[in-house]
């Protein structure tokens, strides 16, 4: 061992990541789609002690995957205690990796006064391409030897948003959608009790605290007609807590003025409450689909196995004129 008691020049520590498969995957679908993971490791002299334990042996290492060789690496490389019978070492995971002193989304304990489980701190982007598949690993508790490899499991629930056509109206498109949901929350690691425990769960110092996730859109074109398919409007990897959560919508369509001039007719509804967002649990795909007519949409709610038409939460909110645009 070195001066500071940390283990040196013995076995290396090698890493591997395996993505449990949940319902309703987001951007990784599997371990071959991860390039890093985020690691933290705790080195004690016995067994973990959440009183005691602080970070000193990893303090989020960057793992990346080497894409030639399909195998895991990190600088500098660490070693197995000598002491196999007492000295022990846990570690701790998420994906993708997010240096903490480049993000204000992201926010980890001190690292030398923080005891106990690592706290996660994570504010959802309000951009929809900003985004990200925010995964966590089930602890990996009091290891004296071998390969270190992580379970990671889906933290977030993604919300799939679709549009489809309630009427037969031509040119219809959406020009601006928002969901709003908490804005941040911590993720704290424990030690899990069964093969089944995740080692994780999510708390919200400040649920009452909503923020305003806007899509990507500007000026989406919306099935013509009621027989066409639903299409994909927008995808959120939001906090999983939905409670209170709404959407805003604006949308356009092609119309005749009094004097049967061609005019684009812009409709705006605004904070309306989605269905279902009991559902929205962590690593949960949750889907709605908006119907648009002419001054009215509807709101349905299904999950990942069920078909649109057997969506059984629904509901319809009027719209008001916005503008009209003369052609």
């Amino acid at each position: 061992e070195s001066k500071n008691g940390l283990p040196q020049e013995n076995l290396p520590i090698g890493f591997s990541g395996v993505i449990t498969m949940t319902r309703g995957t987001g951007k990784f679908a599997t371990a071959g789609e991860l390039k890093n993971v985020g690691v933290f490791a705790y080195f004690t002299h016995g067994k973990f002690n959440e009183n005691t334990a602080i970070p000193n042996f990893m303090y989020n290492q960057l793992v990346e995957k080497q894409q030639d060789e399909g195998t895991w690496s990190y600088s500098p490389v660490k070693f197995w205690p000598d002491n196999s019978t007492t000295d022990k070492i846990s570690f701790f995971a998420y994906a993708p990796y997010i240096n903490e002193t480049a993000s204000s989304n992201f926010f980890v304990q001190d690292k030398e006064s923080s005891n106990g489980f690592p706290m996660l701190s994570y504010t959802v982007p309000t951009a929809e391409n900003k985004q990200i598949d925010f995964l966590a690993a089930t602890p990996v508790m009091n290891q004296n030897n071998g390969n270190v490899s992580f379970k990671l499991r889906h933290t977030l629930t993604k919300i799939n948003v679709y549009v489809k056509s309630n009427d037969d109206t031509e040119e219809k498109s959406v020009t601006f959608f928002s969901i709003t949901g908490i804005k941040s929350g911590i993720l704290t690691y424990y030690t899990p009790t069964t093969d089944s425990d995740k080692g994780w769960l999510w708390a919200f110092p400040s649920p009452d605290k909503k923020e305003t996730f806007t899509a990507d859109i500007t000026n989406f074109p919306v099935p013509n007609t009621i027989a066409e398919e639903k299409k994909l409007l927008a995808t959120f990897f939001l906090l999983p807590a939905g409670k209170g959560s709404q959407f805003s919508i604006t949308y356009q369509y092609a119309a005749k003025d009094g004097n049967n001039n061609a005019i684009t007719q812009a409709i705006r509804i605004e904070n309306q409450s989605l269905p279902s967002t009991d559902t929205w649990n962590p690593g949960a795909s949750v889907s709605y689909t908006i119907g648009i007519s002419r001054k009215t949409i509807s709101v349905m709610s299904e999950n990942d196995i069920a078909s649109w038409e057997g969506g059984t939460d629904s509901e319809t909110v009027n719209g008001t004129e916005e503008k009209q645009i003369t052609n």
